[in-house]
């Protein structure tokens, strides 16, 4: 594992108008959410009440979405300091509007606060529910 600043999920869906999360977290290897302290970023906002803060806000009562039509579909976390992460837990609401496999899923991190990417080497385990 190395140590990033910026880790971000990206989605693949294109079987909605829509992604709608619940609450994502980056945790380390012991478990423990590291995604505490930093700054959320996302591709798009659906509008008030649907903030891309919400999805790190430990709040399994409040909701992140999209757009509508937003083909990007990206959430990113920048961290206060590098940070390790070999997992990432996914929550999702009842929404149609969830991605429908781990294959949807891509965990990316950057060192240049987003504006470049590199795909995540290692195999992470996504919990979701």
């Amino acid at each position: 594992m190395a140590a990033h600043r910026t880790w971000g999920v990206f989605f693949s869906s294109a079987a909605t108008s829509y992604t709608q999360l619940t609450e994502v977290a980056f945790l380390n290897a012991a478990g423990s959410d590291v995604s505490i302290g930093g700054e959320v970023f996302a591709s798009s906002e659906y509008g008030a009440g649907y903030e891309a803060a919400r999805a790190f806000d430990k709040n399994t009562g409040t909701d992140w979405c999209t757009a509508f039509g937003d083909v990007d579909r990206r959430l990113w976390y920048v961290h206060p300091a590098a940070v390790d992460v070999a997992k990432l837990r996914i929550r999702c609401s009842n929404s149609p509007y969830i991605p429908q496999s781990v294959a949807e899923v891509r965990v990316r991190w950057s060192d240049t606060m987003g504006s470049a990417w590199s795909e995540y080497a290692h195999r992470l385990s996504v919990e979701s529910g």
